[in-house]
């Protein structure tokens, strides 16, 4: 273990220098494995709330009423903890409402009734539905209930949920029914340092996706079966005696405090007709680049069986099956089924050119193995290839070479590494881990491993990447326009391309930056601290909502989102809303479709708003450690802006455009106090929840209307209500100067 860990803090050196992906794949012209084709970290990001499940919620207080009614809605779009819910009765879309999991307090279905509270729908329930009572109890006996476990606020995915010192059962590497408890030190985005629990100071830590299928709940052998014990691993019960682990097995705690839904990811597997002796090819477990002969040497039943690497003095001059059995450890023998990914018929390699590596003590009359002359001389049969399973094509799947992806060093697990694919074979990737020199070789990964991640994981997961050996030279011969020139062609790739991903990152809003002239700093302190991860369409929707949602006139923000044009490639128009009294207006806006372009669309909306970059986006912002550092810099610096030859606006701090006064200089000597209010609103707006004024102009400017050939913008909806409020609001102040 100890070299292992020194190349883990060499790793964390490594990563001090700043490794940027995006960079990397744009000096490398290469792309990277979409995150859809990891569907185990896509697993851990699901949040297990489904549109039509259904919750109890509270509803609004009536006058003088003391206790809190509930009533049933169901889910029509859920958002991380963010739940669009309409209320059972109220079939009218306009009765939909957002409901916040952590800041409010809803439940499963029947705790009501459990706990003595009222069933009454709101009013408006009954009014368009005067039967809703009677009808909710045939509803029920057909919905489905979020689990209680996702309304606890310890988190909606499974990787939330999973805690540090919890308890588990791990299968042992050699015995499919034999487990033993482990505790989790450590949990990566759902993956999971475990340490075996021992009778003493010796420990065995080793690390396990939470999706593996040798991952069970604690406590899962003594509500099972009898097919399943408890007993010391393979790999450490040499290391004390019988009654040591025996004492430490009765000691063991009884409850079970895991939550119940976690770590039963049992796989029905297909059932196979492998005989003991049988010969085969199959994977290395020691060096993952080598295809070896093989045999089968235990079979446990119609799903299990041991296939273990030849070694031929073993299986020659009378050595028999149970030798081997004495001789298997994790490093020399695979637990199987039919469709286990490393092990194959005889002739699979030779049909792919790959060469087989004899076994050791076991030399070939010619060059190359001959599996007619090694079966004759090892007397044994090979097992026929319709024994085996299909296997998936990773080329069919959309793997290709030279993709990029994140993997875990095979001689040291505690190491991730940013790598590539060198070559594709059925199902099985080779994979080159990029900072190491060429000698190293390659390795082979089944193409649902789970020791292989997307790009950008370890960086979404806070673990540090060991980055290329090359990347500072490589990044560097990258010039910058033509690095400007790439990102701008990013936009054209279409969303089937390799390059899109479908899923966005956590989206968090750092409330505490800049929040410039349109945005309430209060209002927005009361949203989710983060939103996703997510599809992105659905997640840059709820976040632009939210963002039109707290401005002191969401009106405005929509107008300055508003697209007029057909969306560039990359983009899509969604339908946003805003409310004003008893008024809805909308705007058509543009939203990214892709992952790998988010970042770059959170800034450019920050832009148009006028406040800080860092806003919201994929990048969390600790109080004052904005990387733009808005809470020292000038607040022109965001809220002016440049204008080209033409008018058109141009960047942060071009140019500067002043913003025009709201009623002019003539009744600036009859204002008085008023006039000492108005500049300590425009001196530190973002400290105060009203609106400070901005002009038609600006705001023209900063969504980048093109005017008309008479020199005036085309009013729209959203145009003409601005304008009214303004001048309402000209007219009341007027009349109070006047008083």
């Amino acid at each position: 273990m100890e070299p292992c860990e020194n190349r883990s803090q060499e790793k964390v050196q490594e990563g001090e220098y700043g490794f940027f992906w995006q960079d990397y794949l744009d000096a490398t012209n290469s792309v990277e494995v979409p995150q859809i084709m990891f569907p185990h970290v896509e697993l851990t990001l699901q949040s297990g709330i489904e549109i039509g499940m259904s919750l109890e919620v509270p509803i609004p207080k009536k006058e003088n009423e003391e206790n809190i009614n509930y009533w049933v809605a169901s889910i029509v779009m859920a958002c991380g903890p963010l739940l669009r819910l309409r209320y059972f009765g109220g079939d009218d879309r306009s009765l939909e409402f957002w409901f916040n999991l952590t800041k409010e307090a809803a439940h499963e279905l029947g705790w009501c009734i459990k706990n003595n509270k009222k069933l009454e729908p709101p009013d408006i329930i009954r009014q368009r539905s005067s039967d809703c009572i009677e009808k909710l109890s045939e509803f029920l006996k057909t919905a489905r209930s979020i689990p209680s476990e996702m309304l606890s606020g310890d988190g909606l995915s499974i990787t939330e949920r999973i805690k540090q010192g919890m308890k588990v059962e791990v299968s042992d590497i050699l015995h499919p029914y034999k487990l033993w408890v482990a505790t989790i030190i450590e949990n990566v985005g759902g993956r999971l340092l475990l340490r075996y629990d021992t009778p003493g100071s010796s420990r065995k830590d080793f690390w396990m996706f939470c999706t593996s299928e040798h991952l069970h709940p604690y406590g899962f052998t003594s509500k099972s079966d009898s097919n399943w014990f408890l007993e010391p691993p393979s790999s450490i019960v040499e290391t004390h005696t019988y009654e040591e682990w025996k004492d430490l097995l009765e000691s063991t705690p009884k409850n079970y405090d895991l939550p119940e839904e976690l770590f039963h990811n049992i796989i029905n597997h297909s059932k196979h007709e492998f005989k003991i002796g049988m010969k085969l090819e199959a994977l290395s477990p020691t060096d993952q680049i080598k295809i070896c002969p093989a045999t089968v040497i235990k079979v446990f039943d119609d799903i299990y069986f041991l296939v273990h690497i030849d070694t031929y003095d073993e299986l020659s001059k009378g050595m028999d099956i149970e030798a081997c059995m004495y001789n298997s450890t994790e490093k020399n023998t695979w637990l199987c089924t039919a469709g286990h990914p490393y092990i194959f018929p005889i002739g699979w390699a030779k049909k792919h050119n790959i060469k087989i590596v004899h076994p050791n003590g076991w030399t070939p009359k010619e060059d190359e193995f001959d599996w007619d002359e090694y079966l004759k001389d090892t007397q044994a049969i090979a097992a026929e290839e319709k024994l085996f399973s299909e296997r998936q094509s990773a080329i069919d799947v959309g793997f290709e070479c030279g993709m990029r992806l994140e993997a875990v060093d095979p001689e040291c697990e505690n190491v991730i590494c940013a790598a590539h694919i060198t070559k594709i074979v059925d199902n099985l990737l080779w994979l080159k881990l990029d900072n190491y020199e060429n000698t190293r070789p390659e390795h082979i990964v089944d193409i649902y491993s789970l020791q292989i991640f997307p790009v950008g994981w370890c960086e979404s997961n806070h673990y540090p990447l060991k980055p290329p050996k090359d990347y500072m030279e490589i990044c560097k011969q990258l010039q910058m326009p033509l690095k400007e020139e790439k990102k701008t062609n990013v936009l054209d790739i279409p969303i089937s391309e390799p390059r899109s991903s479908l899923w966005c990152p956590k989206i968090y809003f750092n409330y505490r930056c800049f929040t410039g002239p349109m945005i309430s700093k209060g209002k927005l302190a009361t949203l989710p601290k983060a939103v996703g991860p997510g599809p992105v369409i659905l997640v840059m929707r709820e976040v632009l909502s939210m963002i039109v949602s707290v401005g002191y006139r969401s009106a405005r923000i929509l107008k300055v989102l508003q697209c007029d044009s057909k969306p560039d490639p990359g983009y899509h128009l969604e339908v946003l809303k805003a409310k004003h009294k008893n008024n809805t207006y909308r705007a058509s806006v543009a939203v990214v479709t892709s992952g790998d372009m988010v970042a770059d669309f959170c800034r450019n909306i920050c832009k148009k708003l006028m406040v800080c970059p860092n806003l919201f986006g994929p990048l969390y912002v600790p109080e004052n450690e904005c990387p733009d550092k808005c809470h020292k810099t000038s607040k022109a610096k965001f809220t002016s802006v440049g204008t080209g030859r033409r008018g058109k606006p141009k960047g942060y701090t071009s140019i500067m455009v002043q913003k025009p006064k709201p009623w002019g200089g003539r009744r600036k000597r009859r204002r008085g106090r008023w006039a000492n209010r108005e500049k300590e609103t425009h001196e530190d707006f973002e400290q105060e929840d009203e609106m400070p004024f901005m002009s038609l102009d600006l705001a023209k400017h900063v969504s980048g209307i093109e005017e008309t050939l008479d020199g005036r913008p085309p009013l729209s909806e959203i145009d003409i209500m601005i304008q009214k409020g303004l001048e309402k609001g000209k007219q009341k102040m007027e009349e109070v100067l006047i008083v």
